[in-house]
């Protein structure tokens, strides 16, 4: 069954990136470690990814039951629960994904779609620049006029490569208000995420 999920990135042994729980059938043999077909959208050179992956229901209860794993139903047109919203909003957090956007009203759909462009723009910010996008979820609640001035004109430069206005931030405006603006820009296209599924 096809599931999502956003989880840390693990390295394995010949020091390429993987899902953290996931493993890399070229080089690791932990036995442990999850061996499901997947594809992963990294979240630029963050440490974090969003995982699409073909795994069994066993799998996906090992998967879950870990505290840094936000996963969602197979139904991801329903809308988020109470009770999974919490958890959800947890990890994207600890993994320096604004979550304060996330509520009952939205579907799993939607949100994927959302944390899905984010990790894009980071990644066309990667290919430009070399460099994280975020560095710790401390800088979620700094301001811009925070943030030096050449790497505001990195992300600037980012944006301008996909079309984006930024015209609307102001010194004051909160990076995560700003992250999430950029993402809302991306979400207008589709997201190809496994063997012909998008979002």
């Amino acid at each position: 069954m096809i599931r999502y999920y956003v989880m840390p990135l693990g390295i394995t042994p010949n020091g390429t990136r993987r899902p953290k729980y996931f493993r890399d059938r070229r080089s690791d043999t932990d036995p442990t470690l999850i061996d499901a077909p997947y594809t992963i959208i990294p979240y630029g050179l963050c440490d974090a990814c969003l995982v699409v992956s073909d795994v069994t229901t066993t799998q996906h209860a090992d998967l879950i039951s870990n505290p840094d794993v936000a996963a969602a139903p197979q139904d991801i047109d329903q809308a988020i629960s109470d009770l999974a919203l919490p958890q959800v909003q947890a990890v994207l957090e600890v993994l320096c994904i604004p979550a304060g956007w996330v509520t009952t009203a939205y579907t799993y759909r939607q949100i994927l779609r959302m944390v899905g462009s984010l990790l894009q723009f980071s990644e066309r910010h990667d290919a430009l620049h070399n460099e994280e996008l975020i560095d710790s979820q401390d800088q979620l609640d700094l301001q811009w006029n925070d943030i030096p001035l050449a790497r505001r004109m990195r992300v600037q430069e980012t944006a301008d490569s996909l079309g984006y206005s930024y015209d609307w931030v102001t010194g004051t405006t909160t990076i995560r208000q700003i992250l999430k603006k950029l993402a809302d820009q991306w979400a207008g296209d589709s997201l190809l995420v496994f063997k012909g599924i998008t979002l």
